[in-house]
């Protein structure tokens, strides 16, 4: 995650980014598989902590990797990075 430029709703504005990109990349899953992804702060606003958010996905087994810092999981501190693993429970398609 990193500051980036873009204008998703039509004005220009700062954004958090995945990879450089907004939106960020595709994620392709098979229900029952593990989904494992690295996640790492690159956002440069004062060491600003952030965490992560599964829209959509349940969490049954692993609300830690759900969402904001401080309250169901610790934040991820500028330049370093957590692994998320969780199982995929449902189908479909989410954003």
């Amino acid at each position: 995650m990193h500051y980036l430029l873009g204008s998703p709703d039509g004005v220009l504005k700062r954004m958090i980014g995945f990879n450089g990109k907004f939106p960020g990349p595709t994620l392709r899953c098979t229900k029952g598989k593990w989904m494992v992804v690295r996640v790492t702060n690159a956002i440069d606003d004062n060491h600003e902590p952030t965490s992560i958010h599964w829209h959509g996905i349940e969490q049954n087994l692993s609300p830690f990797y759900y969402g904001p810092y401080s309250i169901t999981q610790y934040p991820i501190i500028r330049c370093t990075s957590i692994i998320c693993s969780f199982q995929l429970f449902q189908s479909g398609t989410y954003w």
